[in-house]
């Protein structure tokens, strides 16, 4: 399997929050998700296989996600333009709106608490992170984070796991524990994620139109759609998504062609056809683009899609 198939994949394999993933970078095909219930929870297991940007909201009423890196070697991840700490837990309520962007492959857990299992001393311990709706960020100490990952290790997962629902009962209530030790004793508070450089990009991008067959945005428009100068627009976009506006625009178009390529719906369509219909009109430079990010050109993506579907 191709590193850009992996990635679809994987794409379509998360659940819990509503997320439009973007490949930022070429790698290896080690892209995975491994989700399921325990007990009241639902835990994920994931493996990003290269730099990648999540841009997302927890749609769900009622529950609160924990994201932690699972790989704990040395990475770049940001959230909101934040950088996450190497024993960092993102605490994402209800309506939260959240963007990380990771510049390597590394390997991530989330843990979703539903609300409503919350009991008054847990909710007393973690205090305002779960009230409004912003994404923070908790820097835990090593061995309460390391408690955590051994958690959710030990935690049962798939269909076999509701077969002893005791246990799974068990497990469940470790990783809750873990986690709630972890933030009541984290270092220096929660920190809301980056909200200055988050509003500005979006900001922009809402202003900048988000119609896929519109031409890419002025870096002039963005900068008057999110009321900021030129220099300010720039810091938001590195800090968000590690790359300046016109990468991120060109890398998103690039993208959007890519999932366009492999839906069922293009089969019989020509590769121009699709291209034009994101805005794109210099046909041999783009193509150029996509194989540099997706290791192919845009006619092998189709005649991929062809062979899947015959």
């Amino acid at each position: 399997m191709s590193s850009s198939s992996a990635f679809i994949d994987f794409a379509r394999a998360v659940r819990e929050a509503e997320v439009r993933f973007l490949l930022t970078g070429r790698g290896q095909p080690e892209w995975s998700v491994r989700n399921g219930l325990c007990g009241d929870l639902v835990i994920q297991h994931g493996r990003c296989g290269a730099g990648m940007v999540a841009d997302g909201l927890v749609a769900q009423p009622g529950v609160v996600i924990f994201v932690m890196q699972s790989s704990l070697d040395r990475h770049a991840v940001s959230l909101n333009g934040m950088p996450v700490a190497r024993h960092g837990i993102a605490v994402l309520p209800p309506g939260s709106a959240f963007i990380f962007s990771n510049a390597v492959p590394h390997s991530w857990i989330s843990v979703t608490l539903p609300l409503t299992t919350v009991t008054p001393s847990e909710a007393d311990r973690l205090g305002g992170h779960t009230e409004q709706a912003r994404a923070s960020l908790v820097a835990a100490d090593a061995a309460a984070f390391g408690r955590i990952l051994n958690a959710v290790a030990a935690a049962p997962l798939g269909p076999g796991a509701q077969t002893r629902p005791e246990h799974a009962h068990l497990a469940a209530a470790a990783v809750r524990e873990a986690l709630v030790e972890a933030i009541v004793t984290s270092l220096g508070g929660p920190r809301e994620a980056a909200p200055h450089h988050h509003g500005i990009v979006q900001r922009a991008l809402a202003g900048g139109g988000q119609d896929d067959a519109a031409p890419m945005p002025a870096l002039v428009d963005l900068c008057a759609a999110a009321g900021v100068c030129e220099r300010t627009l720039r810091r938001a976009f590195r800090a968000v998504y590690g790359m300046p506006p016109a990468r991120y625009l060109k890398v998103r178009q690039l993208n959007r062609v890519h999932a366009a390529l492999l839906d069922p719906l293009a089969r019989g369509r020509l590769v121009t056809d699709v291209l034009t219909s994101h805005g794109v009109t210099e046909f041999g430079r783009f193509a150029m683009t996509y194989r540099t990010l997706f290791g192919e050109l845009p006619s092998q993506t189709m005649r991929r899609l062809d062979g899947a579907l015959r």
